[in-house]
């Protein structure tokens, strides 16, 4: 079997948290599977001056920054994503602390299987701007799985996800921001977008690498299975 031909990247659960005027954002994750897991973390918040996220953890333990975005119209809102390699099984406590107090902090936490533990992304990219349409275009390939993590400013009373993408986060109001999240298999170029009134926006898309043939020989091996 060649190298990356073995299963495949899929969505597992998808949870949402919401908090307001307070210093964290913070709520239960629990997978349905834990095989060859990542927990990916994707938080909003607004604020002037904005300030900063300064920790994610997955179950008492500091999670990675993928990228981060500042919404194109304001600058006062914001949206970055986390991620968690190796998720436990059973409910976990995830949580988003800031440097003080934030308005209408928002946060979705997806867990998937089949990823590559080692290298479990491809290139993140981020876009901003002040349209109708949220876009980022993300370099992937087939077998991968390509995730988003995006906001508008508050003046997108609905927002519609875009042709071939699964729709995992979209929650807010029209006073506030809304905090969107979707998933569409990977392709050389893979465009992830939302459309909505014209509003400030800010997205960020990145490819989920699957697990190889070659590394899951390798822990059969090392787990004494056999090859």
């Amino acid at each position: 079997m060649p190298v990356g031909a073995w299963g495949a990247v899929a969505h597992d659960a998808t949870t949402t948290f919401t908090a307001n005027n307070a210093t964290s954002v913070s709520g239960s994750h629990t997978p349905v599977s834990t095989t060859n897991g990542i927990a990916e973390i994707c938080v909003s918040w607004q604020r002037s001056p904005l300030g900063t996220l300064d920790s994610v953890t997955y179950n008492g333990s500091a999670a990675t920054l993928v990228a981060g975005v500042n919404e194109g119209f304001t600058g006062t809102r914001r949206v970055e994503l986390w991620r968690y390699i190796g998720p436990p099984s059973g409910a976990s406590t995830v949580t988003a602390t800031f440097d003080a107090t934030k308005n209408d902090m928002r946060m979705h936490v997806s867990t998937y299987t089949g990823v590559d533990q080692t290298t479990p992304h491809g290139t993140a990219v981020t876009a901003s701007g002040t349209s109708t349409t949220a876009s980022v275009t993300v370099t992937s390939a087939a077998g991968e799985l390509v995730i988003d993590c995006a906001m508008t400013a508050n003046s997108a009373a609905v927002a519609t996800v875009g042709a071939g993408q699964t729709q995992r986060a979209n929650f807010g109001d029209a006073t506030n921001h809304l905090h969107l999240g979707s998933e569409e298999a990977g392709a050389a170029s893979t465009v992830m977008s939302w459309t909505f009134t014209a509003d400030g926006w800010g997205t960020i898309g990145v490819p989920l690498k699957p697990v190889s043939a070659a590394a899951t020989v390798c822990r059969r091996m090392m787990l004494g299975v056999g090859c």
